[in-house]
């Protein structure tokens, strides 16, 4: 249950931070409201979380247990780095209301965005991929989905900045041992 709720806390701030916010609050405001934009959210969400976490399930068993900390903690690092330095893509000029478009524009944006790289960490450092993936779609999708009425924060780069503050301070943790206090 912890590992689930720390890939809710650590999906939920990268997503808030993240590029895709910005996206699709322009998305919903161009668009309007309607049913397609929160669906494609949500099969989004859930397809990017399902390969960072199948990713996971990869590494895992492969990887030495003492790399494991440092592998979490650098997928976390990468994650904050692009809270930082990357700017919200712009929306197309003429968007179109394809749902499978639409689809497709959020799931390439979320391929190896923070909150995919925060599933990866927390996976690859407890070892539980699976809570790890369904904390992250929890939170990923209830952050990107509250943000398809429309409304963007208006001070998006502080929310940048408090979500790479966040995974660095998870980077911190992980890399220096936290798991026994936190995961038994």
């Amino acid at each position: 249950m912890a590992v689930f709720g720390i890939g809710f806390i650590l999906c939920a701030l990268a997503s808030i931070g993240a590029r895709d916010r910005p996206l699709v609050a322009r998305l919903s405001a161009r668009l309007g409201t309607g049913a397609a934009l929160p669906c494609a959210i949500c099969l989004a969400v859930l397809a990017s979380s399902a390969l960072a976490g199948w990713a996971a399930s990869l590494v895992v068993p492969a990887i030495v247990r003492g790399l494991a900390p440092v592998l979490a903690a650098v997928s976390l690092v990468l994650g904050a780095v692009q809270l930082i330095a990357l700017r919200p893509r712009r929306v197309p000029e003429e968007p179109t209301r394809s749902f499978g478009a639409i689809f497709l524009v959020l799931l390439a944006g979320q391929a190896f965005d923070p909150a995919r790289l925060a599933i990866f960490g927390l996976a690859v450092w407890t070892g539980d991929t699976v809570a790890a993936t369904l904390g992250g779609v929890l939170g990923s999708g209830i952050a990107l989905t509250a943000t398809a009425d429309g409304r963007a924060a208006s001070n998006a780069r502080l929310w940048s900045v408090l979500a790479a503050s966040v995974l660095i301070a998870a980077a911190g943790a992980m890399a220096f041992g936290a798991r026994p206090f936190l995961i038994d």
